[in-house]
């Protein structure tokens, strides 16, 4: 318990730079790290860390360093730099605030991902995928931001930029969510959407700004039941004040909502079809929606 490591801007290089396992209330600060293996910092296992001014990875386009981790809760994570990715699974009750996520260009799905988590916060990030935002070409990230099976989670006043996908994606079950006040610029295929295995419920989405993608919402249903799933849900949400803005030359819809069947089975062991009975689609409202252009809508 209580450890605090303060490295008055000194690097540590290792196969992972950092490993915090088991630990109750410790601190990161001021830390350059370069694990050899990409992964340079793992927290496992923890509860009521602060993480703050420290340097993930290097800026080599051509490494991709990452930043896991797993079931641990009250993490502050805020005022860093992340030359690589974030990934939390399991993990509840975070934080992250202010960070700069500034990937190798070789970065993968997204630059913060959270699955399987709830009550999480991610809060005025700045995320460059250094992407060209042509889905085809399929250059630097894929997402900013990727949801998956997250309840309650507060995403707010991010500013993302420069991935072929979308800005924020979702997978799974998402309720109860916030997505508030982001701005969205140069992705390929859309603003805000889901459809790996996508649900949802009870979310909020409003005042966000997407600035050229092809859609600024694009939601439906791939994949089956998980042996988990009871139903595929879209009801309850509100979508309000947002704006989309020059559309890309792909676009064709402002926004795409479509949850017909029959749809197709991914690769979730004990994954089973879904059917008519499956679906619970009721509720939902779209509200003073701005849509500046002059495609069909």
């Amino acid at each position: 318990n209580n450890v605090f490591i303060n490295c008055n801007k000194h690097w540590i290089s290792g196969y992972v730079s950092v490993r915090i396992k088991n630990v109750t209330g410790f601190s990161l600060i001021s830390c350059s790290l370069n694990g050899s293996s990409g992964i340079t910092l793992e927290i496992l296992n923890s509860a009521n860390g602060l993480l703050n001014k420290n340097i993930i990875g290097t800026e080599d386009l051509q490494r991709l360093y990452t930043f896991n981790v797993f079931n641990s809760s009250r993490l502050f994570i805020g005022g860093n730099n992340f030359n690589g990715i974030y990934e939390q699974i399991y993990s509840s009750d975070n934080t992250i605030i202010n960070n700069n996520f500034n990937p190798a260009q070789s970065v993968g799905a997204g630059s913060i991902i959270s699955h399987f988590g709830s009550n999480n916060k991610i809060i005025s990030n700045i995320v460059d995928g250094k992407s060209d935002g042509v889905f085809n070409n399929r250059i630097g990230a894929d997402d900013g931001i990727i949801l998956g099976d997250e309840r309650s989670i507060i995403v707010r006043n991010n500013y993302i930029k420069n991935n072929w996908d979308c800005g924020i994606e979702t997978e799974g079950l998402i309720s109860d969510a916030k997505i508030v006040g982001n701005t969205i610029v140069n992705s390929g295929l859309c603003g805000i959407g889901g459809w790996y295995y996508h649900s949802w419920a009870r979310n909020t989405i409003s005042e966000n700004l997407v600035d050229d993608a092809a859609q600024m919402f694009l939601f439906f249903r791939n994949c089956g039941m998980r042996p988990w799933d009871e139903y595929i849900y879209f009801k309850d949400n509100v979508f309000s004040n947002n704006k989309f803005i020059n559309p890309n030359m792909n676009a064709t819809w402002s926004s795409r909502f479509d949850m017909r069947l029959p749809i197709g089975i991914c690769n979730e062991p004990g994954e089973r079809p879904a059917n008519a009975s499956n679906l619970i689609l009721k509720n939902n409202v779209l509200k003073n929606n701005r849509n500046h252009t002059s495609r069909r809508s």
